[in-house]
């Protein structure tokens, strides 16, 4: 589908969101990076419909930890939701890479001071009790104290 990020950044508007929604459920890991980029870039918004279809389709642990890493474009609770959500489907094979993640949007967490709508931050928290029950860590308490 796309061979270079060149030619992704020079789409008209109106294309690159079709144009960006294909190239990241590609089969090619080099198209997916480009993809990737692209929405790092601004060129359009990457939702968390879009990874987390994306995700379930991809078709190696490599790909998952793309996908995953690439959540880092979501908006702030909306990444925290993608994340936890992950822990009970892909825990087993990419826990690392999850965990990894939840460390990083701790992190950041305090660089943004949007609050998260109520009906989102009941979701995380029942996400949070449902990780947090099946899979000890170090970062549950900081991610209560975050909510």
């Amino acid at each position: 589908v796309l061979t270079n990020e060149h030619f992704l950044l020079r789409m008209g508007a109106a294309d690159s969101g079709e144009l960006l929604s294909a190239a990241i459920h590609d089969p090619s890991s080099h198209v997916v990076a480009v993809a990737i980029r692209a929405y790092a870039r601004g060129l359009d918004s990457l939702n968390v419909a879009v990874l987390g279809d994306a995700l379930t389709r991809a078709g190696s642990p490599g790909m998952r930890v793309r996908y995953i890493h690439a959540s880092r474009l979501l908006r702030k609770w909306d990444r925290l939701q993608f994340l936890l959500a992950l822990y009970p489907v892909y825990a087993e094979t990419d826990r690392h890479s999850i965990d990894t993640a939840i460390r990083r949007w701790i992190a950041h967490a305090n660089l943004s001071f949007v609050e998260a709508p109520s009906r989102q931050r009941l979701l995380i928290r029942h996400a949070l009790e449902t990780a947090q029950s099946q899979y000890p860590s170090d970062f549950w308490a900081r991610l209560r104290h975050l909510l």
